[in-house]
């Protein structure tokens, strides 16, 4: 009887052997599809004109659309985004550790069409460098100083990467069939790389379409970046090729090399055969990305799907076991049945099984990369410099550089952020070693608008450039013990630079005098507030011409806070409610007769004033408060019973408080605090800016009415346009205290320089998130003008030291010894009596 089985309605079975040749074929053929699939994903694809007929029709463009999303190929769109660099250099080894596991989890998760990284190192744009980042001139007296505070900053940026700006893109391209599916698609790839993105502590930032003409114009006319003028909507408007805006005069295409308008370029590529056999330093690519040579690198990732990776490999392990059979049947028939097979191929069948392992087991992905380097110089014989300077970085690493001979122009359009690939010179990687490529290194802080100069960053020697106004919160801390360098690195350096570039006020509070220089420099108001100083203030000062029934309510409510504090701190025992009732009722008395007097009878009251109302008072605990204040009126400590003397309004104020004693200390602080509460609000109706600097901050925290009374004008003085620093030694004071922890916690700028022992482990509590075990080696024992700095979510490794022999450093320089030989060298020479 044969196999066939029959059955009930009178149809044949197909035969079982029949359909297992069939599974078989059908499996084969899946395995070709993939195998097919695997190798046209190296195929590079092909220009639009082989032969372009003008500059406009190299670039390989197809349509635009405003959001930056372009056509660049048959089905094929991509999109641009901005790398907010992270501090990878300054992470320990388990932290790199542990963020390159995070990485790579990131590009497995890519799944697009094609992805690349794009590194352009660029010359610095010196128009919008002296225009936005030096000092500008102005009429008066101090250009000078804004000299100095420019040489300083220009010699920075020629010392560090020799007028060289980097910055990073991502650019991913997927495959669609039209644009609305690609713009939806599109959307959805992006929230998904913006959320991964922020979770690594780096941050993408679209880029619109003029944000991606703006790049390709500034290589291809580097040089002439100012002339950038495009305008998407006027190009929509009036139908100009928006080719014209970007492209060169020409750009002429030769055998290894290029050439547009005033530059000579070639392209390049690292040769996939020249990779190591293990796996990549990250050292090779952080190297070759910060080379100092105008340039433009790029990483070109095309991910394979686990399918066609396995049919992949799948292929190779059969053969590399056909070579291990036919190796072993020919020595079995020469006799030689003990002999091993060769170390060749069973090195390759053990890296094949290594593979099979990593995408089965281990959650590795394939790419396709190719790693690409444009150079560009003047002449030719920087170009054969640079070659050779950019050939020996990847020369140390084991890899070689070759040239794109005869493809040039198709290497311009792969590096360029375009999104699309014409050359294939690509190395399969698994992500362990695609992952090395990456883009991270260090933050910066290079503000463009209206920034100040905060010295370099360590590791990058970049210049950190910020407008503590577009913080969200302005309001900061500087720490470090003494000699650190918190008075001319935390505090002097900066007042300058607001002082100089700015209109804004700056009130000091100085309980050691370390500011007079500064109120002399820049002829400020030093006020020197002591039982022996002749500089009075008034505690119930105000500006009589604007006393209105609008703000009397107020200025009551200010004025019996000061004297309730004064009184308090002048009785010396427990503050009953009753005598606050008692100093409020004469301060609403004072302020409501003085509002019903004329104004040209008014006259601006004084402790004096207060003193006759509140001896009028009929409650019997008047005589408690009469008493204690006498020494305040009539005294010895009747400093603040006088008419004001000083230049309230001149725009630096240093309230020197060395030489006012233990028994003044805290009704001075306390009414120099109401002082600069009353110029704040004044600045803030005329829209004037106030920055106000505590040094020794925990002394002001020491006193209870001070402290209450600085607290709330803290969390107030933001919305008023001002923006507060607290300068002390110590960490652990700041943050042991429910008070002020609060408000270093609503700070967004803090400077850490050279810390206590004991302050490391408060750091790291206080800042989780910010703050690793890594960034403490940049504050332990670092030198003075050497420390860390934090704008909001970025922290960066600080080096603020500036030359001696800089105006600059005379003027603030607090060091005892270097000032008192000064003065000794001065008198030799006849220039000090």
């Amino acid at each position: 009887m044969n196999n066939t089985n029959i059955n009930f309605s009178g149809n044949k079975k197909v035969s079982n052997n029949n359909q297992r040749e069939r599974n078989r074929r059908y499996k084969r053929l899946q395995r070709d599809k993939k195998r097919k699939e695997f190798l046209q994903l190296k195929k590079p694809n092909t220009l639009t004109s082989a032969v372009p007929v003008s500059v406009q029709d190299v670039i390989e463009v197809r349509k635009i659309a405003p959001n930056g999303i372009w056509e660049v190929g048959e089905n094929l769109y991509s999109k641009t985004y901005l790398i907010n660099d992270l501090n990878y250099c300054t992470m320990t080894y388990q932290e790199q550790v542990s963020f390159f596991g995070e990485w790579c989890r990131i590009l497995n998760a890519i799944d697009v069409y094609l992805f690349k990284f794009t590194i352009f190192n660029k010359n610095r744009d010196m128009v919008e460098f002296k225009n936005k980042i030096l000092y500008q001139h102005k009429a008066d007296e101090y250009n000078l100083q804004r000299d100095c505070y420019n040489d300083i900053i220009t010699s920075k940026i020629v010392n560090s990467k020799k007028g060289i700006d980097q910055v990073k893109y991502l650019t991913i391209t997927i495959q669609r069939s039209n644009y609305e599916d690609a713009a939806q698609g599109m959307s959805s790839i992006e929230a998904n790389l913006l959320k991964e993105f922020a979770a690594l502590g780096s941050m993408l930032v679209p880029l619109d379409s003029n944000e991606r003409f703006r790049i390709i114009h500034d290589f291809l006319r580097m040089g002439n970046e100012e002339k950038y003028s495009f305008d998407l909507k006027k190009y929509i408007n009036n139908g100009n090729d928006w080719k014209n805006y970007i492209v060169p005069d020409y750009i002429d295409f030769n055998e290894n090399m290029f050439f547009t308008e005033d530059k000579c370029c070639k392209a390049m590529y690292v040769n996939p055969k020249s990779y190591p056999d293990d796996d990549l330093s990250d050292e090779f690519f952080d190297g070759l990305i910060n080379i100092t040579i105008p340039s433009i690198i790029s990483v070109d990732y095309i991910p394979v799907n686990k399918t066609a990776t396995k049919v992949a490999l799948e292929r190779k392990y059969m053969s590399t076991q056909d070579k291990i059979r036919k190796q072993q049947d020919k020595r079995n028939k020469r006799g030689n049945f003990t002999s091993e097979i060769s170390y060749t191929v069973s090195k390759e069948n053990d890296d094949v099984k290594e593979m099979l392992d990593d995408v089965n087991i281990n959650g590795q992905k394939m790419f396709f990369v190719g790693v690409n380097v444009i150079i560009t110089a003047n002449s030719l014989e920087e170009l054969d410099e640079a070659e050779d300077a950019v050939s020996l970085i990847t020369e140390n690493h084991g890899c070689y550089l070759d040239e794109y001979n005869l493809r040039q122009r198709e290497a311009l359009m792969t590096v360029l952020p375009i999104g699309n690939r014409y050359v294939s010179e690509l190395r399969s990687m698994f992500t362990r070693m695609a992952g090395i490529l990456m883009p991270f290194k260090a933050m910066e802080m290079q503000m463009k608008e209206n920034p100040f100069y905060y010295g370099v960053n360590k590791e990058t020697r970049n210049i950190i450039a910020c407008n503590r106004k577009k913080l969200i919160n302005g309001n900061g801390f500087v720490f470090g013990v003494t000699g650190a360098g918190k008075s001319m690195t935390g505090s002097k350096l900066e007042i300058g630079s607001v002082f100089l570039n700015t209109d804004d006020d700056i009130i000091i509070i100085d309980p050691t005098f370390e500011y007079e220089d500064v109120a002399k420099a820049f002829k400020g108001t030093f006020i020197n507030i002591g039982p022996e100083s002749r500089n009075y203030i008034n505690p119930l000062h105000i500006d009589i011409k604007n006393l209105s029934p609008k703000n009397v309510r107020q200025i009551i409510t200010q004025k019996s806070t000061i004297m309730c504090g004064i009184c308090e701190h002048a009785m010396e025992q427990d503050f009953e409610t009753c005598y606050r009732s008692i100093i409020d009722r004469c301060i609403k008395i004072l302020y409501e007769r003085l509002l019903t007097t004329p104004l040209e009878e008014r006259t601006i009251p004084i402790m004096s004033d207060f003193y006759t109302i509140l001896k009028d008072q009929p409650d019997k605990e008047v005589h408690d408060i009469v008493l204690a204040l006498e020494v305040f009126i009539t005294g010895s400590m009747n400093i603040f019973n006088h008419q004001n003397n000083v230049d309230i309004d001149n725009r630096i104020q240093v309230y020197g408080l060395r030489d006012i004693g233990e028994d003044l200390e805290s009704v001075g602080m306390l009414i120099t605090l109401s002082y600069i509460r009353q110029k704040i609000i004044k600045n803030a109706s005329e829209g004037r800016f106030t920055w106000l600097y505590i040094d020794e901050f925990h002394t002001l925290m020491d006193k209870k009415y001070s402290r209450k009374y600085f607290i709330s004008l803290y969390k107030k003085v933001r919305k008023l346009g001002g923006l507060c620093t607290g300068i002390t030694q110590n960490v652990s004071d700041t943050v042991f205290d429910k008070d002020t922890a609060k408000l270093l916690s609503n700070s967004e700028y803090t400077m850490f320089l050279r810390m206590g022992a004991g302050d490391a482990d408060v750091i790291l509590d206080a800042f989780e998130g910010r703050l690793t075990e890594a960034h403490l080696k940049y504050i332990d024992n670092a030198a003075p003008g050497m420390g860390l700095i934090r704008f909001g979510n970025v922290v960066i490794p600080m080096d603020n030291r500036i030359e001696k022999d800089n105006i600059i450093y005379d003027i603030f320089n607090t060091n005892f010894q270097e000032k008192a030989a000064l003065k000794v060298a001065q008198r030799k020479e006849g220039n000090v009596v």
